[in-house]
């Protein structure tokens, strides 16, 4: 279907256009009267202000008319807004947060069973009354208008994926260098604990050395002792005096007598009493 795109930035242009289109039409709103037929005409001239575009259409349909407008650019960007026809014809809508690039917009009027009775009074209820080159097979008005927006602030999509992205990669950077971090704390732990076990284990070694060395001396000690024991156990034992010259088995005599064995009696030079050996 043919679409009208007629789009003025001239204040005075506009406004000599639009008296020339609303003294050639007649007036929707007395449409009844004169004729049953509404010849459609739209003048569109929307404004962009930085990321904002002013839609301004002025049209010779009736009040209260029901539309929705689609933004759209190349870039799979769209946002839909709904708009009425005014008292005075026009159609106006800002439509806000717009990135930089070339949008398509386009404008069409609601089914004719959805408009409100005043409207498909004038229309017809199946729009029927609608003629022109902006009126589609379905009795809908349908045009559009192309708006430029240069100086938004606003991100485009392409330019949110690609800030997504870099902030992903920075993120796996981020996390990266976290787990590496983890990984050389988590070694160096490991170190220090195995540092800590074979200090514990040399100290162990140590001590069981010491220990059997310890054992070594002191069974050798005890060996000894045994051995001199069990040799003086096996001995006999003999009584003797200080200044006697004779070892007695036992005291017969007065004096005090002291243990010892034979052989140290003997080694003394003593002589066994008769009176205990005769």
């Amino acid at each position: 279907m043919p679409t009208s795109r007629l789009s003025f930035k001239g204040k005075n242009l506009f406004f000599v256009l639009f008296l020339i289109l609303a003294s050639v039409l007649v007036p929707a709103q007395s449409a009844e009267a004169a004729s049953k037929t509404v010849h459609v005409g739209v003048l569109a001239a929307s404004k962009v202000n930085k990321e904002e575009a002013k839609l301004h259409v002025q049209t010779n349909l009736p009040y209260k008319m029901k539309f929705f407008v689609v933004v759209s650019d190349a870039n799979q960007f769209e946002k839909e807004v709904k708009v009425k026809v005014a008292k005075n014809g026009k159609l106006k809508k800002t439509v806000d947060e717009l990135p930089n690039g070339t949008y398509k917009v386009t404008y069409q009027s609601y089914q004719p069973k959805k408009q409100p009775r005043s409207v498909k009074k004038i229309i017809g209820k199946k729009g029927q009354h609608l003629k022109g080159e902006d009126v589609t097979k379905k009795k809908v008005v349908k045009f559009s208008e192309t708006i430029k927006v240069e100086h938004s602030t606003v991100k485009s999509k392409v330019e949110k994926e690609a800030l997504a992205k870099q902030e992903e990669a920075k993120q796996q950077e981020r996390e990266a260098a976290l787990a590496k971090q983890e990984e050389v704390k988590r070694q160096e732990e490991a170190r220090k604990k195995q540092e800590i076990r074979k200090q514990d284990e040399a100290r162990e070694r140590e001590k069981q050395a010491a220990a059997k060395e310890r054992q070594s001396q002191n069974g050798g000690q005890s060996g000894s002792q045994n051995g001199q024991a069990s040799v003086d156990k096996n001995e006999q034992q003999v009584l003797i005096t200080a200044t006697g010259s004779k070892y007695h088995n036992h005291k017969c005599g007065n004096g005090t007598y002291y243990p010892a064995t034979l052989s140290e009696a003997k080694a003394r030079g003593l002589t066994p009493c008769s009176k205990c050996y005769g």
